[in-house]
């Protein structure tokens, strides 16, 4: 996890699930055992401007200067967020890297180890981690000019679908900000420091914190990409700049936007606005499946064959019930009174579509993109 000076004792995740500190701090010595209560005051932060001149060293304090893009980043992905899959090790490796680039612009070196950002820990990355920095070499967060404190922590390790959004109470969750969507001063800062009101100076390098397991989640059951992982936590106007230099190749040129995917040649789908009331359905285009707004206010898969019920958002009950593919990307399901009973949390996606699929699934759809699935 990253923290800011003498901000309290959390965790991170490395290879395995256990917890282990990461506290990116840019003053290692005021970095404190405690869990927070008692922190001192902040010292003020120095906003750095994010300028397109790639840092190419990490002076380790206890280890001197090392190749920050070929030793030090890839170890510190494989050390806290090694178990992760490739999108979540990209977004690791990025929001690790503004993180350096932080502290060796204020204080020209980082400390290793419990106290900050974890390089050494015994074991060494894979092809893969490296392969995770490289295809992020140069990249660094950035809001309004300057460079974005990359904070993160582990969060819940019980993440799980439908909305990857962890359960108050697990150790670092309280520290994760779910900012899909939100921009400008909406964006919620992290408790973990420099929180600041739009106008401060230092105001943009707080724009929330990262959960490593809501990270691992977003991109196992719902494809996220890393740049959609970070745009959920530190919101949706969070910039990605490339750095370039002598350590770092040219920035690759722009992909053209996928083209969308074709429409169903049935009606199979819920576009944008559209609406079940009671008693409609929506069937996959082979005839298979069927989703049913049934009159009990329960949304329910069906297997037309033989009549089973597949999957249900367990809603019995609901009066007058309303199933929404909303303009925003969410897919909702609200009572007579305009309450949301149920809802996918796919907000922040707008244009996104709900489709019946052949294979006996509801997925919402974000362009070619899988955003959530009911199966």
């Amino acid at each position: 996890m990253a923290l800011a000076p003498a901000m309290g004792h959390h965790h991170a995740l490395r290879s395995q699930p256990p917890f282990c500190l990461f506290v990116a701090a840019l003053a290692c010595s005021a970095c404190s055992g405690d869990d927070g209560d008692d922190r001192p005051g902040l010292p003020p932060v120095t906003a750095v401007k994010a300028t397109p001149q790639a840092q190419c060293v990490a002076n380790v304090i206890g280890i001197g200067e090392i190749d920050l893009e070929n030793d030090y980043l890839p170890h510190v992905v494989h050390c806290e967020n090694g178990g992760a899959n490739f999108e979540a090790l990209k977004a690791q490796a990025i929001a690790a890297r503004s993180v350096v680039y932080q502290s060796m612009a204020t204080h020209g070196n980082i400390c290793d180890g419990q106290g900050c950002q974890v390089y050494s820990c015994g074991s060494e990355p894979t092809e893969e981690q490296r392969r995770a920095v490289a295809e992020t070499a140069g990249q660094i967060l950035t809001y309004n000019g300057q460079i974005t404190y990359g904070f993160f922590v582990a969060g819940d390790p019980n993440t799980a679908p439908p909305d990857c959004v962890g359960k108050p109470g697990a150790k670092t969750e309280s520290l994760v900000t779910y900012n899909e969507g939100a921009v400008g001063d909406d964006v919620e800062q992290t408790e973990l420091g420099w929180v600041y009101q739009p106008g401060e100076g230092g105001y943009g390098t707080n724009r929330g914190c990262m959960s490593q397991w809501g990270a691992r989640c977003l991109e196992n059951n719902f494809g996220y990409r890393a740049e959609d992982i970070l745009r959920t936590y530190y919101g949706a106007d969070i910039e990605i700049l490339h750095a370039q230099g002598e350590c770092v190749g040219p920035a690759p040129e722009p992909q053209p936007t996928p083209p969308e995917p074709p429409a169903p040649a049935c009606d199979a789908v819920l576009a944008p606005g559209e609406v079940l009331f009671a008693d409609e359905w929506v069937s996959s285009c082979n005839g298979r499946f069927t989703l049913w707004m049934q009159s009990d206010g329960n949304v329910v898969l069906y297997e037309e064959a033989t009549g089973k019920a597949l999957w249900n958002t367990q809603t019995v009950g609901t009066k007058q019930p309303a199933l929404v593919m909303q303009e925003d990307g969410n897919f909702v399901l609200y009572d007579g009174n305009g309450a949301a009973v149920w809802h996918t949390s796919t907000h922040g996606h707008p244009g996104a579509m709900m489709r019946v699929e052949d294979a006996g699934n509801v997925v919402v759809w974000n362009g070619w993109t899988p955003i959530w699935s009911a199966r």
